[in-house]
């Protein structure tokens, strides 16, 4: 069983879907409409009362039986799409110079992934998810209902991180094929030329409501090695020798944090959630932050 399947993930997403809460009505960028509930004849499903909840809802026979507190829950026809969208290119499971090949960076994008699509699908919303690249790898049209996140998290542990980038084309692709605009979010370290703004702006075209999470590996962010080095783009297998010394480290460190700033300032312009996640955080606050910058916390 996948780490995504253990159950103390589950658990954990449990835990955190209590504690965001619903997501609030909205239609604004950035907000993300969420399902009416009691109005509409079709049955979704029971859950627990929480405070604050509509006491009409409640179901007087499940308390008679169980000696607790369940509401109906309903679906109406307007509920939201969210579409989660994650980076599988080769430099996602890559870290910075002098970094090894690894997987952190990518295992924290895909628990990323699952967590929104877990909150998301708990709130009866309709969640779809694809891999990004070059192209549109791979895409699952939205599914609504708790019990289609197996399929979900079946997506994610199956991937892996391997050739080129291009989220713009990817994007394009994605834009293409889906049906229904709503809110969308990408997870990616936008480690391309134009940081990946040419990606968003193709979604923003399309009037989607957009969330932004930039996650990096601690050795991208924090780079200390320094020497002879041999260094391989992940993506072309290109390879470079050189002599990273302090004046080159800083360069590197600038680049990063122009790129960096140059997609947070784009962002913040078109009113577009964006969150930077390290790949060795405790990714319950970073989650909650974009949660709370999209509006989705009540």
């Amino acid at each position: 069983m996948g780490a995504l399947l253990q159950p103390e993930f589950l658990a954990w997403l449990e835990r955190l879907r209590v504690l965001a809460g619903r997501t609030p009505a909205g239609s604004g960028p950035g907000e993300n409409r969420s399902p009416a509930r009691g109005r509409s004849a079709e049955f979704a499903e029971h859950r627990e009362y929480r405070p604050g909840d509509d006491f009409r809802q409640i179901d007087w026979r499940a308390w008679g039986r169980l000696d607790r507190l369940f509401l109906k829950v309903f679906l109406e026809e307007r509920d939201t799409t969210i579409s989660i969208l994650v980076d599988s290119s080769a430099s996602m499971g890559a870290g910075g110079p002098g970094a090894p090949a690894a997987s952190a960076k990518f295992d924290q994008a895909r628990r990323l992934a699952a967590a929104l699509a877990w909150l998301g699908l708990g709130d009866l919303n309709r969640v779809g998810l694809g891999l990004v690249g070059d192209r549109l790898r791979h895409w699952r049209a939205p599914l609504r209902g708790r019990k289609q996140a197996l399929e979900l998290f079946g997506i994610l542990e199956s991937a892996r991180p391997e050739g080129k980038t291009d989220l713009t084309a990817a994007m394009r692709e994605f834009s293409a094929r889906s049906k229904r605009p709503g809110l969308v979010v990408v997870i990616s370290d936008f480690l391309q030329p134009d940081g990946g703004i040419q990606a968003l702006k193709a979604l923003r075209h399309r009037r989607e409501d957009l969330l932004v999470a930039q996650v990096l590996d601690s050795s991208e962010l924090e780079p200390e090695t320094t020497g002879d080095l041999n260094l391989v783009d992940v993506e072309t297998g290109t390879r470079r020798q050189v002599t990273l010394d302090s004046r080159l480290l800083q360069a590197y460190r600038q680049a990063l944090q122009t790129l960096c700033d140059e997609l947070s300032d784009w962002c913040r312009a078109h009113r577009c959630a964006r969150i930077l996640v390290r790949s060795d955080a405790d990714l319950q606050p970073a989650l909650l932050d974009l949660l709370r910058r999209g509006g989705l916390l009540r």
